[in-house]
């Protein structure tokens, strides 16, 4: 009978550590789930402004009612394309890019590459724009947190990034979106 009670207890001990470990998994992933992801790019757009931690909270309460809306869409974009679709689209957009291509030719050589035709492409770029659309809304709400002087050192620091090439590229593109 001890024998069978012992087998039992290991047994258990096998079986929960493996749920414990999924449950870590699930953590883990959620933690670096998309919506994270993208909230925590757009606070660091922000980081030249600095914020208060009143306007911290603001800004992430702001991007936890906003951001489910983007992430959705997101999904919706990232559910066009399989995994290997994605990285291959991602590896040309990139090449395309640094042999000098810019918006619709680079976009076109990346769908081109994963055989989009017209119709998924024009659907693609609908949501895209949409996307945009919506963090763009985002960067509005959180800038209106700001005082002038904020603003101002924000504005500076999106014209150095603009100045800087591509490291700044992503602060020179928000420029025009907030």
């Amino acid at each position: 009978m001890s024998r069978h009670m012992i087998v039992a207890v290991v047994l258990s001990a096998v079986l929960s550590t493996g749920v414990f470990a999924q449950d870590e998994n699930k953590k883990k992933t959620k933690k670096n789930g998309p919506q994270n992801r993208m909230t925590k790019q757009l606070m660091s757009n922000f980081s030249a402004a600095n914020l208060t931690a009143e306007q911290t909270a603001a800004a992430k309460k702001i991007l936890a009612d906003g951001m489910k809306d983007v992430v959705a869409i997101q999904k919706q974009v990232e559910g066009m394309f399989t995994k290997e679709q994605r990285q291959k689209r991602n590896e040309v957009m990139k090449q395309a890019r640094a042999d000098g291509l810019t918006g619709k030719d680079a976009t076109a050589k990346a769908n081109e590459a994963v055989g989009m035709d017209d119709a998924a492409a024009k659907e693609f770029a609908a949501l895209k724009q949409k996307q945009n659309k919506a963090t763009a809304e985002l960067r509005k709400k959180i800038t209106a947190l700001l005082t002038d002087d904020q603003k101002a050192a924000l504005k500076s620091k999106q014209k150095k990034g603009k100045a800087g090439g591509k490291a700044g590229g992503k602060a020179g593109a928000d420029k025009g979106k907030s």
